[in-house]
């Protein structure tokens, strides 16, 4: 996997030093170990979402994730983390999906 995706990076270097950070390993360990699932849902699962979205674009751009829309994926993971916070059923009601 490493190769292809490094051959597509506009800074493959900045992406080695990337996988150096803590948070980083621990989140591709888990990924490689089954912990969490390599999907978009499984993604989702993982922090922190800079990071994530970070990782999940290269996995796209890859082709090991197929494209998705990367705006509405940032927006569902915002709204899961608020959604929480909204006090009654009358403030969530037009926020909750479907």
């Amino acid at each position: 996997m490493w190769p292809g995706l490094m051959g597509k990076m506009r800074r493959p270097w900045g992406g080695l030093t990337w996988t150096s950070h803590s948070h980083v390993q621990r989140n591709l360990q888990a990924l490689a170990r089954g912990e969490v699932p390599l999907t978009h849902d499984g993604l989702s699962q993982l922090t922190p979402w800079r990071s994530v979205a970070y990782l999940r674009d290269l996995l796209m751009q890859s082709g090991v994730l197929p494209p998705a829309d990367r705006q509405l994926l940032l927006f569902q993971r915002w709204l899961a983390e608020k959604l929480p916070a909204l006090d009654g059923p009358g403030p969530r009601r037009p926020l909750e999906l479907p």
